[in-house]
């Protein structure tokens, strides 16, 4: 239900686990694409470029940490574009209905998770209304930032947290302190169940 658990989750995708999971999301993606045979071709052609693109960046210390991320974010960029530019528009469609698929699958967990989140921290009505309508807001500014490619990755990871405080304090405006030391248990509790796996 809380944002401040699943941007929090986000963030921390970022590691070793996160790599992996974004690969999977890519094969299962590009699984049921019926790819010709040129096609998988051109793809493996593209991601051993990307590779060797990285590794001769990686390389390169005569850059600042700043330049690094953008020069990252540039290479990211001209592989998604130069893997659309072989795909056909059906290829294309499918991939979107996956993705809208996805997030149809990930409200309705949301939808799931305030339920559970209601009963566990016992809101009353009207708290429960100001919540919604609070995440709501932050998701939309959530998203919003992250497709912002105007800036760089250091400038959206502060700005992510500078978002995760601002809804933090608002969070203090529409729960009991009593609430608000449940949540916290209960984020530690799912830091400790994550951990542990």
């Amino acid at each position: 239900m809380f944002l401040v658990f699943g941007a929090s989750a986000q963030q921390k995708k970022n590691g070793h686990q996160g790599k992996h999971k974004a690969k999977q999301h890519r094969e299962h993606i590009t699984k049921d694409l019926n790819l010709s045979d040129d096609q998988k071709q051109q793809l493996k052609g593209i991601k051993e470029n990307h590779r060797r693109d990285m590794a001769e960046l990686k390389k390169n210390e005569n850059i600042t940490v700043k330049e690094m991320r953008n020069r990252k974010t540039a290479l990211a960029k001209d592989q998604k574009l130069a893997i659309e530019r072989i795909l056909t528009p059906e290829q294309k469609n499918k991939i979107q209905e996956k993705r809208n698929k996805s997030m149809e699958r990930n409200q309705q967990m949301q939808v799931k998770r305030m339920e559970k989140m209601k009963k566990q921290l016992a809101l009353s009505e009207a708290q429960s209304s100001k919540l919604q309508t609070m995440n709501e807001s932050y998701r939309a500014r959530f998203e919003s930032l992250k497709k912002n490619e105007s800036l760089d990755q250091t400038a959206k990871k502060e700005q992510f947290k500078a978002l995760k405080q601002q809804q933090k304090e608002e969070l203090k405006n529409v729960l009991t302190q009593d609430q608000i030391r449940k949540l916290e248990d209960m984020k530690k509790d799912k830091g400790e169940k994550r951990h542990a796996r």
